[in-house]
């Protein structure tokens, strides 16, 4: 308080003695001179204010920023936790069928559910025949009926698996059995096939386990080389070789996941033989019990669906078939709606409508609406492609037929 009061008082002195110095009045020379530096001082004072406040908002962003790097990180902690938590409840509730050479158990190399060996295993050895839990069809309306006619038991295990959407629209439209069967099916001669215990193994580029498919469309795996009791069980998904840029690429892409396999870490490419070694051959069938076998009842049931789904295939070719004849005559008529590129994708649309609404009218195994709008966000652009050829044969026809 007294260092205060005397510098008060210093104030008090100066200012009476700087005022007693000045002189009673000032010339008119002065005057503007005297206005000019407090414009001077003015000005300098707001610069000053403004760098400090300007000072104080950067400091204010960068602990804004370091707080949200903080909250993240904390995330970053906190979700991988719960997910290992989830994941390991998930695989307790997951038993393999008895009699096989592995369990079901949480990765931690690759996150998720993984495939291990209860015990070493020779090379050669088969470890793994299964039937398609859903048949191949490259038409998901066919898919979803078969998953409608599925037991319970084997509804649930499907939706249990991993599933993500590759449609890059901004607001998906697609059902989650579609995204299951997009990123956890196999390729099979009939089509993209799903199969049970199959689709838990995980990735690698120079997998543990071979695999193939039988006759029957039965996914056979066999141990590629020796496996030791507790190894995780890998396939290849991609059998393509090439470097690892390319693989990385193409799984990034397709399967929504970053490699960091051996081969991938180091740099490695994967050549031609390697993926043969992991290839089995051609039509192999099982030597031991295939499992995941169809009843009687399901397939009677799945010979249902697939009669339904020929007799919807044929109505929708019909439809097709009469928006070719409908642009055909309207072409010859020079009907400017057919003519001009809009009205054929206004063309287009509308027959993709007519579609959907005949499913809609023939839904024998009571799809949901979200089942037909993931059809028609699909098949949109396919219809538009097809009028715009379609288009072109009809003025091909008619160029000939005019020479």
């Amino acid at each position: 308080m007294s260092d205060d009061s005397s510098s008060q008082n210093v104030d008090h002195v100066n200012k009476t003695e700087s005022e007693n110095n000045k002189p009673s009045h000032t010339t008119k020379a002065e005057r503007p001179k005297r206005k000019k530096g407090n414009v001077k001082k003015a000005k300098a004072e707001a610069r000053l204010k403004a760098e400090e406040e300007s000072r104080l908002l950067d400091e204010l962003a960068a602990l804004t920023v370091k707080a949200k790097q903080e909250e993240q990180a904390q995330k970053l902690v906190t979700i991988p936790l719960m997910l290992y938590r989830i994941q390991s409840l998930i695989a307790s509730s997951l038993i393999a069928p008895p009699g096989l050479l592995f369990k079901f158990d949480h990765s931690t190399d690759r996150g998720g559910i993984g495939v291990f060996a209860l015990q070493d295993i020779k090379a050669g050895t088969e470890i793994l025949a299964e039937e398609a839990i859903l048949k191949g069809t490259n038409e998901h309306i066919c898919k979803e009926a078969l998953f409608k006619v599925l037991s319970d038991d084997k509804k649930k295990r499907v939706m249990f698996l991993y599933h993500h959407c590759n449609c890059k629209v901004p607001l998906c439209t697609e059902t989650r059995l579609a995204q299951i069967h997009e990123i956890n099916s196999y390729g099979a001669p009939s089509g993209p096939t799903l199969y049970g215990v199959a689709a838990r193994f995980n990735h690698n580029c120079l997998p543990s386990i071979a695999r193939g498919v039988s006759k029957e469309e039965f996914m056979v795996f066999r141990a590629a080389r020796d496996i030791k009791k507790g190894e995780e069980l890998t396939v290849n998904y991609t059998m393509i070789s090439g470097p690892t840029k390319t693989r990385r690429g193409y799984l990034l892409e397709k399967f929504n996941f970053l490699c960091k396999c051996h081969s991938c870490k180091n740099n490695m490419v994967c050549t031609e033989s390697d993926v043969e070694q992991v290839s089995l051959p051609k039509g192999v069938e099982p030597t031991t019990p295939v499992i995941g076998r169809f009843t009687k009842e399901e397939a009677a049931a799945f010979a249902d669906v697939e009669a339904w789904f020929d007799d919807v295939q044929k109505g929708m070719v019909t439809i097709q078939r009469a928006q070719y004849d409908y642009m055909a005559k309207h072409v010859v008529a020079q009907d400017p709606r057919v003519l001009d590129r809009k009205g054929r994708g206004f063309l287009a649309k509308r027959t993709l409508a007519f579609i959907v609404q005949y499913l809609k009218l023939n839904n024998k195994f009571g799809l949901d609406d979200t089942v037909f709008d993931g059809f028609h966000v699909r098949n949109a652009e396919q219809l538009a492609e097809v009028t715009e050829e379609n288009f072109g044969v009809i003025m091909e026809e008619l160029a000939d037929s005019q020479r």
